[in-house]
């Protein structure tokens, strides 16, 4: 198998995510998860650069899990996530994050850039990060 070919592989999710474009948070998955890796063309404008891919409910599941008082029952999002594949790296809209969550069948899959997650030299493990970036609107 070449780099250029998809590959599965276990990741420290890491999402950086806004609410009303205001406050910028930073999350970070507890335990590796499973994600899809591309490398791109070596060529610009991307140069090579290896992406992560992962479904965006897996993403939200974090998020309601780490800040529940913002996913609350009375409350609903729109859910923005940048798309680092696309020029200019745009935010792209997928609806409510309550048609999200309570899909029986997610297929959203969201885009990030894979790096070293340094505190892993410490803890003898391998995992990179998949950073993605998460905008979260009021209803």
């Amino acid at each position: 198998m070449t780099s250029s070919q998809p590959f599965n592989k276990l990741v420290n999710l890491k999402l950086l995510y806004t609410f009303d474009d205001q406050n910028t948070f930073l999350a970070r998955s507890s335990s590796p998860i499973n994600a899809r890796i591309i490398t791109l063309p070596n060529q610009p404008p991307h140069n090579g650069l290896q992406i992560g891919c992962i479904d965006l409910k897996s993403c939200l599941n974090l998020l309601s899990s780490i800040s529940p008082e913002f996913f609350q029952k009375e409350m609903d999002y729109s859910i923005y996530y940048k798309d680092v594949v696309e020029f200019g790296q745009p935010y792209v809209a997928s609806g409510l994050c309550s048609n999200i969550l309570n899909s029986n069948s997610s297929n959203i899959i969201i885009t990030g850039t894979l790096s070293i997650n340094i505190l892993n030299l410490y803890q003898n493990n391998d995992n990179n990060n998949d950073n993605n970036k998460i905008n979260i609107n009021k209803k």
